[in-house]
C-alpha cells in the first residue's frame, strides 16, 4: 500500500497523495500557505514544522517537518548546515521521503549567521522576559546598555555577559535580575547570562 502524504490536499492540480512530495514546492507550489512554527537552540533555528488549515481554516493539520543540524569551525562560526526535510503522511507519522540538503557557510555568510543567531538570542530574551512579568525592566537594561547590547550582536562581543552580571546590582531597581526561574535553581540574571554565552 502506497503512503499518502497529507501535503497533497494543498498541492496544484496534477499531484495526488501517493506522489513523491520532494517534487512539490511547500513555499510556492500550494493552493494555501503553510504556517510555520519555529524552534530555536541557542539562536539558531533548529526545527520548523508546517501546518496546513483544517476545515475550520485552524492550522493544525502538520504536513511537514524541517530540521537544521549545524556544524563549526574552531573558531565557533559555522562551517556548514545539512536541513532535512520529512513530509507527514495519514497517520501522522514521518513517510519514506525525505530530502537532504548541505549548505557550505563562506566567511562572509558565516559572519552573518551570526549576527541572524545573536539576534535570535536577544529577542528570544526580550519575548522571555513577559512571561516573567519583567518586560519593562528588561527594556529599560536593553536601553541602558543598548551599545554593548549592539556591539554583541554585530561584532560578537562578550564583554556584554560581564556588564549583566552586575547590572544594578544590589540596587532596588535590580531586584527584578534576583527573581529565580520557576523549575530551576537559577536567578534571571543567571539565565539571561547564560544565554547570552551560547559558545
Amino acid at each position: 500500500m502506497q503512503e499518502r502524504y497529507l501535503i497533497h490536499a494543498y498541492g496544484d492540480q496534477g499531484f495526488v497523495s501517493e506522489d513523491d512530495p520532494r517534487t512539490l514546492n511547500y513555499k510556492t507550489g500550494l493552493t494555501t500557505r503553510l504556517n510555520p512554527v519555529y524552534e530555536f537552540d541557542k539562536g539558531r533555528l533548529v526545527k520548523t514544522e508546517w501546518f496546513a488549515p483544517d476545515d475550520q481554516d485552524e492550522y493544525t493539520v502538520h504536513v511537514l517537518t524541517v530540521e537544521n543540524e549545524y556544524f563549526d569551525n574552531a573558531d565557533g562560526s559555522v562551517n556548514r548546515r545539512i536541513t532535512t526535510r520529512k513530509w507527514i503522511v495519514e497517520d501522522g507519522s514521518f513517510g519514506a521521503f525525505t530530502k537532504v540538503t548541505k549548505k557550505p557557510y563562506s566567511p562572509q555568510l558565516a559572519k552573518r549567521e551570526g549576527v541572524r543567531r545573536r539576534t535570535n538570542i536577544v529577542n528570544e530574551l526580550r519575548d522571555q522576559t513577559t512571561l516573567f512579568g519583567v518586560q519593562n525592566q528588561f527594556l529599560k537594561m536593553y536601553r541602558d546598555l543598548d551599545l554593548d547590547i549592539r556591539a554583541y550582536v554585530e561584532e560578537d562581543d562578550l564583554s556584554l555577559i560581564n556588564l549583566i552580571g552586575v547590572y544594578k546590582q544590589d540596587q532596588p531597581d535590580g531586584a527584578w535580575l534576583e527573581t529565580i526561574v520557576p523549575g530551576t535553581t537559577f536567578t534571571l540574571r543567571q539565565a539571561i547570562m547564560g544565554a547570552l554565552n551560547y559558545g
